[in-house]
């Protein structure tokens, strides 16, 4: 029997449908079937028998659902000591903390296999395929267009060897912090020698050297931290982060060799009056990005406790007892105990008058499935509480500060009686 199989498009994303389309030529049998089994790293996740269309004969399958519980986001990490993915013998550009696979970091490699069941018999994997889904969220329009120019099939195509981020390409930013920032280097000509250089203070003229990554083999996902301490390591191949700060800007180019693929430009922001906090966000694309709340920070707690009544009083042999004499006061009796609390920490943070553009690309923090604040050295998953978020416009509604508060997905609990 022929069984022909449609798939869907290459790393389309895992977050939208990802419909396979069969055809037979039997589909018009009343008991006839297509069976379709997905398969991740060997296993078998899923058989599924679809009944043909009654008007085209087809048989449709989502694999969309099944996909998605594969994705691990279990990959962050904020920090390369000089062993991790580009570093050098001398442990020197840091700037690139992981490079995410198809291992359910940015996305999944799966089989579909087709088979068919007819007069009670299956028949199966008579048609099979290897695919490859993205971890990227569909857009709010053209979706599911083909790849004509702007409006491409895979989104991360917009960002092919650039930042792999929505965020203006200008960025203040305070050089005491991490920056983490993707790339998109999929399908690079260029096979070695790429780094990291930059030119400062609004210079036009040519970029410093910089440390070349080692043995990325052209990888398409880097996730880089920018940051001072970071590029301090990658560029100059020191520990002192403060060597940027007697700069007021910095431009920061990506080169493949001597071609600059793309580049972001950060203005420091010098003795901020509150201290920032950084969100590490999970962005559209499945990488992290960095907002830096530097204005003021409020933390607030919740408690829930649990109690139980008590008489308040003894009863002696001569008298009933409301309190014990402590020979400086008396201590009374206890009408209700509280014998287990649990509590909830939740932070009100607050961006300084976000731009127009940045507004545009904050709203992928609310969105975000995966979040984590920087507090006091360590990485806390965090959620966003707010729900609601309005794309603020200068001309429209003048400047304003962009305020969220989240809360600490770590409960603690404390004083059981």
């Amino acid at each position: 029997m022929a069984l022909t199989l449609t798939s869907p498009g290459f790393l389309s994303s895992l977050q939208d449908d990802l419909y396979f389309i069969a055809s037979s030529e039997y589909s018009g049998s009343t008991d006839f079937k297509y069976v379709y089994d997905v398969w991740v790293n060997g296993v078998q996740k899923i058989r599924s028998k679809v009944y043909p269309d009654p008007t085209t004969g087809k048989g449709y399958f989502d694999a969309g659902p099944i996909v998605r519980n594969e994705i691990l986001y279990d990959w962050f990490n904020p920090y390369n000591d000089g062993t991790g993915p580009g570093s050098d013998a001398s442990g020197n550009a840091v700037s690139i903390l992981s490079i995410p696979g198809y291992n359910g970091e940015i996305g999944i490699q799966y089989d579909l296999r087709l088979g068919y069941e007819l007069s009670g018999s299956t028949y199966i994997n008579q048609v099979s395929g290897t695919n490859y889904a993205g971890n990227w969220a569909a857009p709010l329009y053209k979706r599911k267009q083909p790849n004509t120019g702007s409006s491409p099939s895979n989104n991360w195509d917009l960002k092919l060897r650039k930042y792999l981020t929505n965020r203006p390409k200008n960025i203040s930013y305070n050089f005491e912090s991490k920056l983490l920032i993707p790339f998109y280097n999929w399908n690079d000509t260029y096979t070695s020698n790429y780094n990291l250089k930059i030119r400062t203070n609004g210079s036009t003229g040519a970029y410093t050297s910089g440390y070349s990554f080692a043995n990325i083999n052209n990888a398409p996902w880097l996730q880089l931290d920018i940051g001072a301490l970071s590029l301090a390591r990658t560029i100059n191949g020191n520990t002192n982060s403060g060597y940027w700060e007697q700069f007021n800007s910095i431009e920061v180019g990506f080169f493949a060799g001597t071609t600059l693929r793309d580049s972001v430009f950060l203005k420091q922001v010098c003795s901020p009056k509150y201290e920032p906090i950084n969100l590490y966000f999970m962005n559209v694309y499945g990488m992290y990005d960095t907002a830096c709340f530097g204005l003021v920070s409020k933390l607030s707690l919740e408690t829930e406790r649990k109690s139980f009544n008590r008489l308040n009083k003894t009863f002696g042999n001569t008298s009933v007892n409301y309190y014990v004499d402590s020979n400086d006061g008396m201590v009374y009796n206890e009408s209700k105990i509280n014998f287990a609390s649990k509590t909830n920490w939740t932070y009100k943070l607050t961006m300084d008058y976000p731009t127009d553009g940045e507004y545009q690309w904050l709203s992928e923090l609310i969105l975000s499935p995966q979040i984590y604040a920087e507090l006091d050295g360590d990485y806390y998953p965090v959620t966003i509480k707010n729900t609601n978020f309005e794309y603020n416009q200068n001309i429209v509604d003048g400047l304003k500060t962009l305020n969220i508060e989240i809360e600490l997905n770590q409960t603690r609990y404390a004083f059981t009686r």
